[in-house]
């Protein structure tokens, strides 16, 4: 009897601490007594895809405190689907299935966290203090302004059981609410306000607007053109190129972008970034802006020097592959501390070194190129990876490549390279779906670090992003970037550069010890910018094939 009695108990026992051991966010500061206001419903209205401050760190939270899932991104293009807070940076998605008892339980664990009784036994309390708007899943929403009304029936276009969706208020999403600073607000920021009925409303600035918007507002001016938002192409892009003094591409990406913001401040319209009906009539009314006489880019004129053909590399017989497409490469070739460029083509390399052009064979058609330091000494070198093969170069030239190689990830697997957090040189990984697979060293065996992050369609890039020595991820999606700082999968910064249909060529251009955004065309021009920042390029490099 006393035996089945202590069994009960430790049962008892050990389910209560299963239960204690459900983890819960920590407050960044010391709460106050006050909660912070109850918000209004303030719908997206304006086109503004950075990732806010609040929300980046949010999502870091959540991702840390309950070790499931995945970040399925903070911002989206403007132009995607309707009325969305991604498209102002102020929703993070975190990627959870009801259908994998774990992920679900960490899912009902966030969301009972939010919405519940916190602490002090005040509904949603937790989600006040952190500026939380409304939060869906698993076809239920809920609301922080219609907190009495508890979880509600959602039916929207996704059933939301992938994926916890929180959208925050513009406190919430600029970190500026008592979880964070340890003071409540005591009203609500209504953020920017649309200024014509059907048009979308000015950036944000920053600045708190604590009146509700007006809902009654002035017809936009009759225009020729319909709305254009960042990202979209065609002729009437071209137009308002022509008004701005940009090259008339047809596409709205960030240069346009950049210099319609500075000619809405200019002409007192609203400044949206978007071209809309109010910059449509004005600038379609206005006299035409001459176009600037454009700064000669200097084009490289070395004499070639191609090094001699070498041997072809024995290698096994692999699998047929899938011809791959143009590669852009950036790399720092010499050892000068800053990249330079290079392409990659059905086995053939041209790489810029310093003002010599060199040209090499390398592989075979179907071979994915890599460029790292394999063997510490400050240059980086190529390889190629077939079907789950490497082949790492020990010099910048077609002969050096191991013979034998070794295998890392599986032929479908897209390769990536870069000194991870505690590695001690350029090492290897495979980026699977959505999981990227690290090892610590240019060799093969068992991953040593994973990280989830992204959709399966994304460019998985890498780079030292904030100069502290290692590489961390990043992805491209469209015309859109996110940057990691570390291994969590969250994004720390994001931008929006070049055209989507341009190739990636991220690198350190200007030598300043940190990677930055860089795009290549196939009609030969590198375009790099020195920030991690949405802006037009800051250098170009013409280079040949």
């Amino acid at each position: 009897m006393v035996s089945a009695v202590l069994t009960v108990l430790s049962t008892a026992l050990t389910a209560s601490s299963a239960v204690a051991a459900v983890p819960t966010p920590t407050p960044a500061q010391a709460l106050p007594a006050a909660y912070d206001a109850v918000p209004r419903y303030n719908e997206q209205r304006s086109c503004d895809p950075a990732a806010k401050p609040g929300v980046e760190a949010y999502a870091r939270m959540v991702l840390t405190t309950y070790r499931q899932g995945h970040s399925g991104g903070i911002v989206r293009g403007c132009g995607l689907g309707s009325t969305s807070e991604h498209k102002e940076g102020r929703a993070f998605d975190w990627m959870v299935s009801v259908n994998v008892p774990a992920e679900k339980a960490a899912g009902d664990a966030l969301t009972t966290w939010l919405t519940g009784r916190d602490s002090h036994g005040v509904v949603g309390g937790n989600a006040r203090r952190l500026g939380v708007m409304y939060v869906i899943w698993n076809r239920r929403i809920w609301s922080t302004y219609r907190i009495g009304d508890g979880w509600r029936a959602y039916s929207g276009a996704s059933a939301h059981t992938d994926h916890v969706h929180t959208s925050f208020t513009w406190d919430g999403a600029m970190k500026r609410t008592s979880w964070w600073d340890g003071t409540a607000t005591v009203n609500d920021d209504s953020g920017p306000c649309r200024v014509y009925s059907g048009q979308p409303a000015p950036v944000y600035t920053g600045v708190r607007h604590t009146s509700a918007c007006a809902s009654t507002l002035p017809a936009a001016p009759a225009a020729k053109y319909a709305i254009v938002w960042p990202g979209q192409s065609g002729s009437a892009v071209k137009v308002a190129q022509q008004k701005l003094g940009v090259t008339a591409d047809g596409v709205f990406g960030s240069v346009t972008r950049s210099h319609l913001f500075t000619w809405q401040r200019g002409r007192k319209v609203p400044v949206t970034g978007v071209l809309d009906k109010p910059t449509w009539a004005r600038m379609l009314a206005a006299a035409p802006t001459p176009t600037p006489t454009a700064t000669p880019t200097p084009t490289p004129t070395p004499t070639p020097t191609p090094t001699p053909t070498p041997t072809p590399t024995p290698t096994p017989t692999p699998t047929p592959t899938p011809t791959a497409p143009l590669q852009a490469l950036a790399g720092d070739w010499d050892g000068d501390g800053r990249s330079d460029a290079g392409w990659y083509a059905s086995g053939k390399v041209t790489v810029r070194v310093g003002t010599r052009t060199v040209r090499f064979t390398l592989g075979r058609s179907g071979d994915v190129a890599v460029v790292g330091d394999w063997n510490g000494d400050g240059k980086d070198t190529l390889g190629v990876v077939r079907a789950g093969h490497w082949y790492l170069c020990e010099r910048l030239d077609g002969a050096s490549c191991g013979r034998t190689g070794f295998v890392y990830g599986a032929a479908t697997d897209r390769p990536v390279v870069g000194r991870w957090p505690g590695a001690k040189r350029d090492s290897v990984g495979v980026v699977r779906s959505t999981t990227w697979y690290l090892r610590m060293s240019a060799s093969g065996g068992s991953a040593q670090a994973r990280v989830r992050w992204g959709r399966p369609a994304d460019v998985p890039l890498t780079g030292d992003w904030d100069g502290d020595g290692f590489d961390t991820p990043a992805l491209r999606r469209g015309a859109t970037w996110y940057f990691s700082n570390n291994l969590t999968g969250v994004a720390s910064a994001s931008a929006v550069y070049g055209r989507s249909s341009d190739l990636a060529a991220p690198g350190d251009w200007d030598g300043d010890g940190r990677d930055s955004l860089a795009v290549a065309r196939p009609e030969r021009t590198f375009f790099a910018r020195s920030a991690l920042t949405s802006g037009p390029a800051t250098l170009s490099l013409v280079f040949g094939r």
